[in-house]
């Protein structure tokens, strides 16, 4: 089997050849796959992501569950504190740019309390469904990254259903795993849905 760096080396260069119209055309597609999803439409809390690099769009899914009163959740780096959490989207024009140039809830990201609601960290426990990028995915719903752990951290403890979102090309029949790396429930590509198979 191919290890892990080979790869992510070899699918983000892959990535990094997309055309803009190639991510917008699939984008549009995997998002109305995803919309479909009974899961997505019954929670309440849904973290998600904002792309880079060609990954598949978000903004578009963001923008309809927020038009639900949904709660949006985005990955924030505390400087601080040296360390991701789960920030509340309050709005694009909250949004600052983060490690690696991507957006994320703007500081300060407040402790939550009983009378502070809004703009709060949200422990990953209260996540009920959680949108995820990838570099790869496998048919067992095992799941390439970046190599940081930074999704591997933020949901080690979340019972949330996990949704990877990805091009076609980026499913493999079978990934490299480690016992620390995250698995996703369900992948939505632009050509299929797949239920994971979890595996020990």
């Amino acid at each position: 089997m191919l290890n892990k760096d080979f790869l992510r080396k070899k699918y983000l260069n892959s990535r990094k050849k997309l055309t803009k119209k190639f991510v917008q055309e699939k984008s549009s597609k995997i998002i109305q796959k995803l919309l479909s999803l009974d899961q997505l439409r019954e929670a309440r809390v849904i973290a998600a992501y904002l792309p880079i690099n060609n990954e598949v769009g978000t903004k578009a899914i963001i923008n309809r569950l927020s038009s639900r009163k949904i709660k949006i959740l985005l990955p924030c780096y505390l400087k601080d504190q040296h360390r991701y959490v789960f920030g509340e989207f309050l709005g694009w024009q909250d949004l600052e740019e983060g490690p690696y140039g991507i957006l994320q809830p703007s500081p300060p990201v407040r402790l939550r309390s009983p009378k502070d609601d809004e703009g709060s960290v949200i422990d990953s426990s209260k996540v009920e469904v959680a949108i995820i990028p990838g570099v790869a995915f496998d048919r067992r719903g095992v799941r390439l990254g970046y190599g940081k752990g930074v999704y591997d951290r933020l949901l080690s403890k979340s019972n949330a259903l996990k949704i990877g979102l990805s091009y076609d090309f980026q499913v493999l029949e079978k990934l490299p795993k480690e016992k620390h790396d995250l698995e996703i429930d369900i992948l939505v590509t632009e050509a299929r849905i797949l239920r994971s198979t979890k595996t020990s």
